[in-house]
């Protein structure tokens, strides 16, 4: 998985083999779940997830993209 990060948005470019639904989660520094939604890729483009920031506060980030016990996990710090 790979990020691009601007201003109050961070963008996650993602790869799966398997084209149904997965869970995106953004959690804090303590483990606090502060986001949650399903993304369902799609098979013909390149699949990211896009996440706006400005509603939490300086710190940092674990961004997640799971199925299953399959679990693909970024860190990012929100200056």
């Amino acid at each position: 998985m790979r990020n691009y990060q601007d201003n109050n948005i961070v963008r996650l470019y993602y790869q799966t083999p398997l084209f149904f639904p997965y869970n995106f989660r953004v959690f804090n520094a303590l483990g606090q779940l502060m986001y949650e939604d399903e993304i369902i890729p799609d098979q013909f483009s390149e699949n990211y997830v896009e996440f706006d920031t400005s509603n939490l506060p300086i710190g940092v980030y674990m961004y997640t993209i799971s199925r299953g016990e399959t679990v693909a996990t970024v860190k990012i710090v929100k200056n």
